[in-house]
């Protein structure tokens, strides 16, 4: 019987932990899988991500210089980025503030931006700004929520996720829910189209004669003893 006695508790603590983990494990798992799933990212913030961050400050100062030593001409220019590249933007208003480098930029547009600053930083650099400056932010970018609060402490906030603040002149504009074909014109961006034609896609009405004249000699099929 002593045997029999312990077979059966074994089954009885077999199927009892089966029970729990198809009721309570099965719960607590469906709630840690988000969660867990993120933590599979962190590779990202170690490595790639964190050198993405670095190498989008470096390229900033880089186009710093090249804006400041007129490579591009003398006309002010306007710089528009999204992500990293709004990333760059800002850290070549932040050297040009520095240099004190003004009338070089008219206008900027960041959009999504990775970059947390206080507002200090914000308002020099937008002394540096003639026209424009515009945040263009997205509140459920939670890709960009995760990994840079991840890579900051979870204690700045991300400009790419919400209005800055206390800063005149600077205009914020909520793209949250707005598709990206319509976001330059939302932020009152000149565009002439919210799309893109392919080449072939092209209008023989709007080519010029030859271009419409060799097209048409193109289509035509040829037969079999040409």
């Amino acid at each position: 019987m002593p045997g029999f006695m312990e077979g059966a508790n074994d089954d009885f603590d077999t199927g009892w932990t089966t029970s729990l983990q198809a009721t309570v494990l099965t719960a607590l798992m469906s709630a840690l899988q988000w969660p867990l799933m993120l933590t599979k990212l962190g590779y990202l913030i170690d490595n790639p991500w964190s050198n993405a961050l670095a190498r989008a400050r470096a390229a900033g100062i880089l186009l710093a210089d090249i804006l400041i030593k007129r490579h591009i001409g003398v006309r002010p220019v306007s710089l528009i980025g999204f992500s990293l590249g709004a990333r760059a933007i800002f850290y070549a208003l932040v050297e040009l503030a520095r240099q004190k480098a003004y009338g070089i930029v008219q206008e900027v547009y960041l959009l999504g931006a990775t970059v947390t600053a206080p507002a200090k930083t914000w308002r020099e650099i937008r002394g540096v700004v003639a026209g424009r400056f515009v945040n263009g932010y997205c509140t459920n970018d939670w890709i960009l929520g995760y990994l840079y609060r991840a890579t900051t402490g979870g204690i700045q906030t991300v400009a790419g996720l919400s209005p800055v603040t206390s800063v005149p002149g600077m205009e914020n504009v909520n793209l949250t829910g707005i598709v990206m074909p319509v976001v330059l014109a939302e932020l009152g961006f000149k565009v002439t189209a919210d799309h893109f034609d392919e080449p072939d896609a092209m209008e023989e009405d709007d080519a010029p004669e030859e271009e419409t004249s060799a097209l048409k000699t193109m289509k035509k099929p040829r037969r079999r003893n040409e």
